[in-house]
């Protein structure tokens, strides 16, 4: 309880407050949504049901003041706002501590200094509750007057201070923000330098790599070519060996050919009066009987035929083998040359 309330105007009080919570719904739940408010001047009241009554629900007793904010969120402002809320704040718990009189000055003293109405209000407010909340004590209205240019006067220095110390806390924040932003752009300005020589380095390694693919591509025909020259050229080595064995096989073939037809020319113009192998050979042939003649003669043709005939025929198949393993070599060694 304030010291400057008696018990009957606290328990006046405490009716009005405990019948605007019956009043108060379920659904009041914020001070928006609230339609039922204890409308009071006296700072002691509010702070009570604040901090010990409504806690963190939504508050009962509000000031006038915060009442009229309130209402200006939804309606115009009116002609006749602010001197409802001057009445207001003539209201008290015990009884009426200022005329519309002595307020009238109050708010002519403090209208020539400024002609803000919020500034008007707060001056209002505070000179009254700070110095004539038990009334003026006897004053004249130029006492009066005086007391609340001279109060305003230093509520209004005390607050241009404070502007201008938050003007200058403002500017030195706006410093460092912009010093800070400068020293920001000029980390992306050296960033975006890093990042452009990064992609030059990127731009030219992407181009010698391709560089790099090409010579590796060149090089890979060239192997490949150097490969079927190899190629080439160890075929050409096989067929020339190829070549060399079909000819000695060849002159072989043939030697033995030759010996073959020498041996049955040799047969047919030796006479058995030779002194030679031949002629030794037809002297016993001769000198069997007629029919022994006949066999004689049959098996050795048999035999030259059973031997001559293939060999002649395998030569002819090596020198076949020879002629084209030949035109094949000269056909490598062209594309050798080219």
């Amino acid at each position: 309880m304030s010291e400057k309330k008696n018990f009957e105007t606290s328990l006046y009080d405490a009716h009005n407050v405990l019948w605007v919570e019956k009043k108060r719904s379920s659904k009041e739940s914020s001070i928006f949504s609230a339609k039922h408010f204890f409308l009071s001047s006296d700072w002691s009241l509010h702070s009570w049901d604040i901090k010990y009554h409504s806690k963190n629900s939504v508050p009962i007793v509000i000031h006038p003041s915060e009442w009229l904010s309130l209402i200006l969120r939804y309606v115009e402002r009116t002609n006749d706002d602010f001197k409802s809320f001057v009445s207001f704040l003539n209201i008290k718990s015990q009884e009426q501590v200022l005329s519309d009189e002595q307020i009238n000055i109050i708010l002519a003293g403090i209208s020539e200094l400024t002609s803000d109405i919020e500034t008007q209000r707060y001056l209002l407010e505070t000179i009254i509750e700070e110095d004539f909340s038990s009334g003026v004590n006897g004053r004249s209205n130029a006492e009066i007057k005086k007391i609340v240019k001279t109060k305003a006067e230093h509520k209004l220095q005390e607050k241009l201070e404070k502007i201008e110390q938050d003007n200058k806390s403002l500017k030195e924040n706006v410093t460092s923000i912009e010093k800070q932003i400068k020293e920001s752009s000029d980390k992306m300005a050296e960033k975006d330098q890093r990042i452009s020589i990064l992609e030059q380095h990127l731009e030219s390694d992407k181009n010698q790599k391709a560089n790099y693919e090409k010579d590796i591509i060149k090089l890979q025909n060239e192997n490949e070519k150097l490969q079927l020259c190899i190629n080439k050229r160890d075929t050409l080595i096989n067929k020339r060996d190829t070549l060399k064995k079909k000819r000695r096989t060849l002159v072989w073939l043939l030697l033995i050919i030759a010996l073959i037809v020498f041996l049955i020319i040799c047969f047919f113009i030796s006479s058995k009066t030779d002194n030679n192998v031949m002629g030794y050979f037809l002297l016993w042939i001769d000198g069997l009987e007629d029919t022994q003649k006949v066999v004689i003669r049959t098996v050795l043709g048999f035999i030259v035929s059973l031997i001559l005939f293939p060999l002649i025929k395998k030569s002819w198949s090596v020198f076949h083998d020879c002629l084209v393993l030949n035109k094949e070599i000269k056909d490598l060694v062209k594309t050798l040359k080219m």
